[in-house]
């Protein structure tokens, strides 16, 4: 590819901004009972969480596996435009709790809500239940009980990767923004599940 097709994609020069599609993630993780307020980026990369490793919750150092978070709250030097929203539910035990995991991701989907907010604005506020899941299973049979297990898909199902912003989330450099997931009440489970956070964002890269 010559240098003239190159440019078109801004990576030519090497003093000139260039965007580039990078989703911004984050993992945390619910217990048993599950209430009140759980934030996401605001643990970066290299400091210790309470998450899962295999089948095992912990105490463990993040990683790129857990976050794309260098600094807690906010990227410097980048800027970032969302332009959807993702989540993902990992059990720690599918094998022991296939029975119940269906009625966990209900819950986990139904009863809480997510707030995003940049510097201290609140420019989000949607039902989990609207946000697609990544790793959706949707699926019906009958178990050794003889009772009819399912999966549930929220945000429309497997066919919806994300939830779409019909005005992309703006985030400039070196703001400050959170995402909180609220739970209203007390909302029990029956294993312990880590969450994932997608932001669906091209970022700015400022040139050198």
């Amino acid at each position: 590819m010559n240098d003239f097709n190159m440019s078109r994609f801004g990576v030519s020069n090497p003093n000139a901004p260039v965007d580039l599609f990078q989703p911004q993630w984050d993992r945390t993780e619910f217990g048993t009972t599950v209430t009140g307020d759980y934030a996401l980026f605001s643990i970066p990369k290299g400091q210790t969480a309470t998450l899962i490793r295999g089948a095992t919750s912990g105490s463990y150092v993040k990683t790129d596996r857990d976050t794309s978070m260098q600094t807690a709250g906010f990227s410097p030097a980048k800027a970032f435009m969302a332009m959807g929203i993702s989540i993902a539910l990992i059990p720690a035990s599918l094998a022991t709790n296939i029975y119940t995991a269906p009625v966990d991701r209900r819950l986990l989907t139904s009863n809480g809500y997510m707030k995003i907010s940049v510097i201290d604005a609140s420019v989000f506020i949607l039902p989990m239940i609207a946000i697609p899941l990544l790793n959706p299973v949707v699926a019906a049979s009958s178990g050794d009980t003889g009772s009819l297990n399912y999966w549930e898909a929220p945000g429309g199902g497997q066919n919806a990767s994300l939830y779409r912003l019909p005005v992309p989330i703006t985030i400039g450099r070196n703001e400050n923004f959170s995402c909180i997931l609220t739970y209203d009440g007390t909302t029990t489970i029956t294993t312990v599940h880590d969450i994932y956070v997608f932001l669906h964002t091209f970022m700015r890269r400022p040139g050198q």
